[in-house]
């Protein structure tokens, strides 16, 4: 007989969900329903057991359980031992499978709340400017001593307020130069992070050959279309941070320009764990380690 949730447990590793105990049968993750669009860095996702040992799977946010199964790529029926008589009696509600462990009501909706990253609010040490093509600021992200990055993005109706702009809105990193670096056939280095774009942009003040560029939201954050369509014909070299969400980071990019870019490396630091402790060991661009080039990096 299978066992559900050692199933679903496994499910959950596998999508990098991080599922952890947190009491008698009781385990945490991070959702990975597709609306979570930063990645659901504060795991609103639990799994349970029930009485006749079915998985049972909700979401804070409130998703239900056959929405986790189907982003896992499980059917409905693995959430169920193979041999249940409740099953075969009906029971239990197959509602109450999908619907989770407690009932849940619709979530309000936020009311924006006015205002953006500034140095010296809610603890922010450095703000970063995230432009469009035509160099016009889009959002803001903050970055704290205690590494949290609250957003903020200009409403066309409200103004700035507080929170991640839509997909859409979405650009990367210094946007103007990686276009224009693009164009001269400059080689374009995507990191982990603004802090090490910004580190790594301002290195080698006197070379004009490459460009350094970020998405926002970390290392688990999608890759989106538009990113692969402003670094289309680029020479791309991926800096991978040297940690699991690292090498993830670099798949997920490696994947969305993989036919895309001119010239595709995946690199890492030779000293410490990213691009700026690289640079901080006096390294240069040239002493990256290459993990990976052109065919090679598909996943």
């Amino acid at each position: 007989m299978t066992d559900p949730v050692r199933t679903v447990i496994d499910a959950l590793t596998a999508a990098w969900c991080s599922p952890r105990v947190v009491g008698e049968d009781k385990w945490s993750f991070k959702c990975p329903c597709p609306e979570h669009t930063h990645g659901d860095r504060k795991p609103s996702g639990r799994l349970g057991i029930g009485d006749d040992g079915r998985a049972l799977l909700w979401c804070g946010r409130g998703h239900k359980g056959e929405e986790i199964a189907q982003a896992l790529g499980l059917e409905i029926g693995s959430l169920f031992p193979d041999d249940t008589s409740a099953q075969k009696k009906g029971r239990p509600n197959l509602h109450a499978i999908t619907g989770g462990l407690a009932p849940r009501t619709p979530a309000t909706p936020k009311v924006p709340k006015p205002g953006r990253p500034e140095v010296g609010v809610r603890g922010i040490t450095a703000v970063y400017d995230y432009v469009n093509a035509d160099a016009d600021v889009v959002y803001r992200v903050g970055r704290t001593a205690d590494k949290d990055f609250p957003t903020a993005h200009l409403d066309p109706v409200l103004g700035w307020i507080w929170g991640h702009p839509p997909n859409a809105a979405k650009v990367l990193f210094n946007l103007p130069a990686v276009l224009d670096g693009v164009d001269r056939g400059a080689r374009v280095f995507v990191v982990e992070g603004e802090k090490d774009a910004e580190n790594l942009n301002g290195a080698f003040p006197d070379r004009i050959d490459y460009v350094a560029t970020t998405k926002m939201g970390g290392a688990r954050s999608e890759w989106l279309p538009q990113y692969s369509t402003a670094l289309r014909g680029a020479v791309v070299w991926i800096v991978a941070d040297k940690d699991t969400d690292g090498t993830y980071a670099a798949a997920v990019a490696a994947r969305g320009l993989d036919g895309v870019a001119q010239e595709l490396v995946i690199v890492e630091s030779k000293s410490g764990k990213d691009a700026s402790d690289h640079l901080d060991a006096g390294f240069g661009l040239e002493d990256f380690l290459v993990l990976a080039a052109d065919g090679a990096v598909a996943v």
